[in-house]
């Protein structure tokens, strides 16, 4: 699961980066346009910056869930299992332990993060 949010993030953030673009880059498509065609160009720019904010919050989102199922994952795997010996059980629940903090802290950040956008 987490390789496939992963992934559609990367997707999804390529594709807000084409609604991203600079005046600059307009003249430099379009020459110098005139009076009407700027003013048509500007509100097809502010359209595009739109759609490239709530597109890339999308792929913020998948990236932070991806990122959520992949610590969750590893702490899963690093429980220790049934017949391991005290030393061995104590090092792989301390690391499931971090882990699993790790993840929470992130998943916490993530919320914080969504809720000043």
């Amino acid at each position: 699961m987490s390789l496939v949010l992963l992934l559609l993030s990367i997707q999804i953030a390529f594709k807000a980066r084409s609604y991203l673009y600079s005046a600059a880059d307009v003249e430099a498509w379009h020459g110098s346009p005139s009076g009407v065609q700027v003013a048509i160009l500007m509100q097809q720019q502010q359209l595009h910056f739109r759609n490239w904010r709530r597109t890339e919050k999308v792929a913020i989102r998948l990236h932070n869930g991806g990122v959520m199922f992949l610590g969750l994952g590893a702490a899963f795997f690093l429980a220790a299992p049934e017949d391991a010996s005290t030393g061995h059980a104590i090092f792989r629940w301390s690391a499931a332990a971090v882990v699993s903090m790790v993840t929470l802290v992130g998943a916490v950040i993530a919320v914080v993060d969504r809720r000043g956008n």
